[in-house]
């Protein structure tokens, strides 16, 4: 846990012009005292990390610096006393302020800015405009001056927001394709070698890169990589896949079982199997957010009051 909050601390620190950033750090602080002294201490550590040498990165000597810093006489407006909390939190953030400095002095420089989602739901703005949610452990990167409108998805979930541009076309890279775009929403989702994309609104090109790219429309789902030859498009609408991020769950003709297994990660709640009789129906609803409760009870009336008592499994 402390981990992370060094993680998130320096991230933010990092990116004091992120509206989404300072908003989360603004809360994380309002929620104990014990945070707040944790952010003063690793904010004066982060602001004597910024006089280390970026390159190469050499712990041992970073080490040096970073005492010598500390220990040396500043100017009267700035004196601060390091407690010994703080020596023991420099012991511990040593190698992470090392490689933070490292980032700082590259973005600096204009070259990439990475970010990485802490949360279950996270979201930055891009230099254009452009919103992105990305899942807890999703990566993203894109160059500071965005010239290209290009960004790269190292790993992970998320969903586009994609500011129009008829002059500039955006485009993502992932680990085994590129998704280009003039302006809409879609959401792509990469592991195990394997991209797929599901458009909301609009159109995408999708492109492994070794054969002709496919081209997608709204609730189409295309599939690259996963030792397949070309984009795989997938028959149905699939705008589904796309509630986690925008709160709207569409369902087209899907089957009762996916309906609820995908309202139960949603909403957290717990398993849900529904009456037998209903094995196979398929439905066409959708939640626009709607809390779970209501959710499930549109969902029983139209199945005429055939779902299972679900009290025992439902968690608002």
């Amino acid at each position: 846990m402390e981990n992370e909050h060094y993680a998130f601390i320096a991230g933010c620190l990092a990116d004091p012009g992120n509206t989404a950033k300072q908003q989360a750090l603004r809360e994380w602080l309002a929620a104990s005292a014990e945070h707040r002294a944790l952010y003063e201490a690793l904010k004066t550590l982060w602001e004597t990390a910024g006089d280390l040498p970026p390159v190469p990165l050499d712990r041992t000597a970073g080490w040096d610096v970073l005492l010598q810093q500390l220990s040396a006489p500043r100017p009267a407006p700035r004196t601060r006393r390091i407690s010994m909390r703080w020596w023991k939190a420099a012991a511990i953030l040593l190698p992470l302020l090392t490689v933070a400095g490292y980032w700082l002095y590259h973005t600096k420089h204009n070259k990439l800015v990475t970010y990485t989602a802490l949360h279950a739901k996270d979201s930055v703005v891009l230099p254009d405009g452009s919103a992105v949610y990305l899942q807890r452990g999703a990566r993203l990167s894109w160059s500071r001056n965005f010239s290209e409108r290009q960004v790269q998805l190292e790993a992970g979930e998320a969903f586009f927001l994609v500011v129009k541009d008829e002059q500039h076309r955006f485009s993502i890279t992932a680990p085994n394709a590129t998704v280009k775009v003039l302006g809409t929403s879609f959401n792509v989702s990469t592991r195990a070698g394997t991209t797929d994309v599901v458009v909301w609104e609009g159109k995408v090109s999708l492109d492994d890169g070794r054969h002709p790219p496919v081209v997608l429309r709204t609730g189409e789902m295309g599939i690259a990589g996963g030792g397949h030859d070309g984009v795989r498009k997938q028959e149905g609408d699939h705008r589904y896949r796309c509630g986690w991020a925008n709160n709207n769950l569409v369902f087209y003709n899907q089957p009762v079982e996916r309906v609820l297994q995908v309202l139960a990660s949603h909403y957290q709640l717990g398993v849900m199997t529904p009456n037998p009789k209903l094995r196979g129906r398929r439905v066409t609803v959708r939640f626009d957010h709607l809390g779970p409760e209501e959710a499930i009870n549109v969902l029983n009336a139209l199945l005429d009051d055939e779902l299972i008592k679900l009290q025992d499994t439902l968690r608002p």
